[in-house]
């Protein structure tokens, strides 16, 4: 009988970037957490983990990326993450073990930290494209686990049931968190931001659409 992974994570990066660092530290998480990890095939310093890591390479369709891994993941979960963010050692588990316990959960995202340990605002409270309030409220600490509108998309974990049941992710990765998160709502899942999950990241995370262009997207939550 074949066992599946826990978590089939499809890394993103930048041209140039690095993966080794990421890869690394992802290695770390890995007691008690199983990972199948797929990676563009044009992406720089994942060759050299070929023999610690289940590593499977992809040709890169900026358009089309993500529902390629996604696809092709066996893992109980499926997950996105940015070859720029360095996981603490219990993040893995902790994003693991908080869909386990809530099975009507559909996606859970991490507290971002930039590389000076300041925290980074990573949750949004609507996806309306009206709403002028979008991000986390004022003096938001991230000491709490919660339920959110949407997340960002540089790390994400999403259950294999919801994706059944939306299906995977469409257009290019700019944003598509957003889009995505909608559509779980629509069909009755939650989304939620996991305070005991700590990642850091080595660049700034993607701002919130403009209210000009979230007003041009077709949304409506």
């Amino acid at each position: 009988m074949e066992i599946l992974p826990d978590i089939s994570i499809a890394i993103t990066c930048q041209a140039g970037v690095d993966l080794a660092p990421c890869l690394q530290a992802l290695s770390a998480c890995l007691d008690p957490v199983s990972v199948q990890i797929f990676v563009p095939e044009n992406a720089v310093g994942w060759q050299d983990w070929q023999e610690e890591l289940p590593i499977s390479s992809l040709a890169l369709d900026p358009a089309n990326y993500l529902a390629q891994a996604w696809s092709h993941g066996t893992g109980r979960y499926l997950a996105v993450w940015d070859g720029a963010v360095l996981p603490a050692p219990a993040a893995l588990f902790s994003l693991l073990e908080f869909l386990d316990e809530h099975p009507d959960v559909g996606a859970v995202g991490p507290r971002f930290f930039s590389e000076q340990g300041t925290i980074l605002p990573s949750i949004f409270r609507s996806t309306n494209p009206l709403a002028w309030q979008d991000g986390p409220p004022l003096g938001w600490d991230g000491l709490a686990s919660q339920e959110v509108a949407w997340l960002n998309g540089a790390v994400l974990l999403v259950n294999r049931e919801a994706v059944r049941d939306i299906g995977l992710p469409q257009g290019k990765l700019a944003y598509w968190s957003r889009d995505y998160c909608r559509r779980l709502h629509k069909q009755g899942w939650h989304i939620y931001f996991c305070h005991l999950a700590r990642v850091t990241t080595h660049r700034p995370l993607p701002p919130a659409p403009s209210l000009f262009s979230r007003c041009c997207a077709k949304v409506c939550f």
